[in-house]
């Protein structure tokens, strides 16, 4: 790996109209160039990559606002410019996706849409461009929470990285499922297990895998808590380890003041970081932070740091020196520097003004 990279934000609004923007980012320093918009694309979202291939994928809308055509967009990128040359669109069969990942393989990719309660499967073909495949699931169903649990709203899809069983959480029904991805139809099929969430009410929204595949770190909105599970690789379960808040000790938790978005394991696999955001009369927008015991996958809160308002989306970078954050309502990009030997984290320089920012995504050469 070189000592430059490429930085990828998505927006719905940005300094040039809505779509994906990129700036080269220095490894040493955490220092970026000026964005520059490098695809068009409708509610640009969630973002991921098939490192080996180069190919990124990203979320929007195809067609008019108002018809709700969820697409994934397909790109190759140019290593040397960082510029994306699209592949093309495909309709998801749904909304707009929330969450969206590539297979190990790096055949298809899998989305769920939190607004029309469906997941489906892509197929990517050998261009790296998608195609439709199979069924698209339907989600049913509602949790205790009147005002936001009303019906089925899956949020996140994510593959066991050693079995590559699928689970997906849905924030509506505080159930996590299980299925299968059937590769031949090329969907996912219910296998046979709905696993409520640790607690009724918690809103389970994003979920990740340790690298071993041993534990699940799930961040639920509602309850601004963090679900922790063991994965039983024999009966393919979840099995709940811990809960604990993501909120500083004191502050109002009620899904009206605050709202845990994002979660993500450091590289090294030491520590787990997660996004707080203020909603109403809160007072906590910022990253939490949490040293993890390798072996029982438990977590132990160690710092709290301020951002600007709603840090929707966070990520680090390969090397685990830079963790970047969103904030959405700021119209802010926030950098922070990660003490490898600590997982603290040390803000670097003002924030970047940005419109809205989304996701962020560093490409991987």
């Amino acid at each position: 790996m070189g000592k430059y990279s490429f930085l990828y934000i998505s927006t719905h609004t940005g300094p040039a109209g809505g779509g994906i923007y990129c700036a080269r980012l220095d490894y040493t320093n955490g220092e970026v160039t000026a964005f520059k918009k490098v695809a068009d694309l409708e509610r640009a979202g969630i973002m991921t990559q098939y490192a080996p291939k180069g190919y990124l994928y990203s979320v929007g809308i195809e067609g008019a606002m108002a018809e709700n055509q969820g697409c994934i967009a397909a790109y190759t990128v140019d290593t040397n410019t960082g510029m994306l040359k699209r592949l093309n669109r495909q309709q998801t069969g749904a909304g707009l996706p929330t969450f969206v990942a590539v297979s190990e393989d790096g055949c298809f990719v899998l989305q769920v849409s939190f607004s029309t309660a469906a997941a489906s499967v892509l197929q990517i073909k050998a261009d790296g461009s998608l195609m439709r495949s199979g069924k698209v699931h339907r989600f049913e169903g509602r949790g205790t929470n009147p005002i936001r649990q009303t019906k089925a709203h899956p949020h996140c899809i994510s593959m066991q990285p050693i079995d590559h069983t699928v689970f997906v959480s849905d924030l509506g029904t505080d159930q996590i499922t299980r299925f299968r991805l059937d590769e031949q139809q090329g969907e996912i099929v219910r296998d046979g297990h709905v696993q409520s969430s640790i607690h009724l009410g918690a809103g389970p929204r994003i979920m990740r895998f340790s690298n071993d595949g041993q534990y699940v770190y799930v961040v639920n909105e509602l309850q601004n808590t963090i679900s922790v599970y063991s994965y039983n690789k024999d009966r393919r379960i979840l099995e709940p380890v811990q809960v604990l808040s993501t909120l500083p000790h004191g502050v109002d938790s009620s899904f009206e003041r605050q709202m845990a978005s994002e979660i993500r394991l450091h590289p090294n696999q030491k520590y787990v970081y997660v996004t707080n955001r203020s909603t109403g009369d809160g007072l906590v927008d910022g990253i939490a932070v949490f040293s993890r015991n390798i072996r029982s996958g438990e977590l132990s809160l160690i710092q709290h740091c301020a951002t600007g308002k709603h840090p929707r989306h966070f990520n680090i970078d390969p090397t685990g020196r830079w963790l970047f954050v969103s904030a959405r309502d700021s119209d802010q990009i926030h950098r922070f520097h990660i003490d490898p030997d600590a997982g603290v984290l040390q803000e670097i320089g003002d924030p970047i003004d940005f419109p809205q920012p989304w996701d962020l995504q560093f490409y991987i050469d």
